[in-house]
């Protein structure tokens, strides 16, 4: 099963749906998402039920994980949560931005 793929913008980003990042995904899958990332910069996987371990391993199937910069206050680890979208899909502004429980593995 291929993934279904939907642009963000015209020019940047790309949504990916379908399917898990689990163990298990064949490589020309997790290939598909590497190039998706490649193509686009940005690419976001919605719908994952992801333990940090299996969120990890996936990231490092497809390259390196490179550790954020010191934050203060942030734990280095390779699954941080952070971003600044509220989970209703609102955009937080300063001080409220700083860990919505967003998974990103770098």
């Amino acid at each position: 099963m291929a993934w279904e793929r939907r642009k963000l913008t015209p020019s940047f980003g790309m949504a990916l749906s379908g399917q898990s990042l689990r163990p298990g995904l064949p490589l020309e899958e997790m290939k598909a998402v590497y190039d998706a990332v490649v193509e686009h910069g940005v690419v976001c996987v919605r719908g994952q039920d992801l333990s940090d371990t299996d969120y990890a391993s996936f990231a490092g199937s497809i390259g390196q994980i490179v550790p954020l910069p010191m934050i203060e206050g942030l734990q280095q680890e390779p699954v941080s949560l952070f971003g600044n979208v509220d989970r209703e899909g609102e955009f937080q502004i300063g001080e409220s931005a700083q860990m919505s429980g967003h998974r990103t593995a770098l």
